[in-house]
């Protein structure tokens, strides 16, 4: 079940007004008597019923509907759509693998088709989840997740796509031979999922001495070089205490499998290393073939 803190986010009772509140107990005790109704014939009671102005409770109602606390037609309300354990689960489910489809929802829960699409349905009206096309297949979001992630989402729920991902991100650098060998997967079959992590920005080529490398997007390659960013190299403070003085430099610990040349000072450090020394030549941390 989705637990309390998801439950609070998601309906949002503590942020209702007290003239809300009240609305929505006139309008569960106006679902009893008649099952469903509209704003107008909700707005007529609360009017006889409730103390405040017209002008206040007609705009409460109508905050009310936009947050889908109350929804035209339905005899459910917000509060209520998530108290079905079914219903729950396949939120929940959802919430933990964005991008699900409806089969993959059906055969889970193990739903028939009617039931499925009733429950997301309910969930999408009531603004829990939102749906989106992917290859001509109907697939289901948190309605809060971030629309940029989206595609990648979709790209790594594919079991394949995300090994070779995950080894890219491991390695900074891989041609198409060395995912072959490490995964055991067709060569075919790799350009396919390397072509969709590409064209969805997870991952770039670059060609280094006329061969192509596949590199995460943080990569930059200059002059025929690879330029290792961010997580792959290391800068760390030290210094020496020489003669009665500290002596300052900056000691870069290299975690790719490439030998860094020219190390040259950033600006952030200017200030505090005037006397700032790099070695020429960081080698890398590996032994690597540059034959393979």
């Amino acid at each position: 079940m989705v637990n309390q803190d998801s439950r609070k986010k998601w309906l949002r009772d503590d942020n209702l007004t007290i003239i809300q509140k009240n609305i929505l107990q006139v309008a569960q005790s106006l679902r009893k008597e008649h099952q469903t109704f509209n704003m107008i014939t909700l707005f007529e009671i609360c009017c006889k019923e409730l103390p405040n102005p017209e002008p206040e409770i007609y705009q409460a109602i109508r905050e009310l509907y936009s947050m889908k606390f109350i929804v035209e037609g339905k005899q459910l309300f917000k509060q209520e759509v998530l108290t079905n354990e079914k219903r729950s689960k396949i939120f929940e489910y959802i919430h933990q693998y964005p991008g699900a489809h409806v089969r993959e929802i059906r055969k889970v829960f193990d739903l028939g088709a009617y039931m499925a699409y009733r429950h997301l349905a309910i969930l999408e009206k009531f603004e829990f989840l939102r749906k989106s096309s992917y290859r001509n297949k109907i697939v289901y979001f948190p309605a809060d997740f971030e629309e940029s992630r989206e595609l990648e989402a979709l790209l790594l729920r594919n079991e394949t796509t995300n090994s070779i991902f995950e080894c890219i991100q491991n390695e900074g650098q891989l041609r198409i031979t060395e995912l072959k060998d490490t995964l055991q997967i067709p060569y075919t079959t790799i350009q396919d999922h390397l072509k969709q992590l590409v064209e969805g920005g997870l991952i770039k080529k670059i060609k280094k001495d006329q061969i192509s490398y596949y590199v995460l997007p943080d990569f930059e390659a200059e002059g025929g070089a690879i330029e290792a960013k961010d997580k792959n190299i290391v800068v760390k403070r030290e210094y020496d205490y020489v003669g009665g003085s500290i002596r300052f430099k900056v000691a870069v610990r290299n975690l790719t499998n490439m030998a860094i040349h020219n190390i040259a000072e950033p600006e952030s450090l200017r200030p505090v290393y005037r006397r700032c020394a790099a070695t020429e030549c960081c080698k890398p941390t590996s032994k690597y073939d540059e034959r393979n």
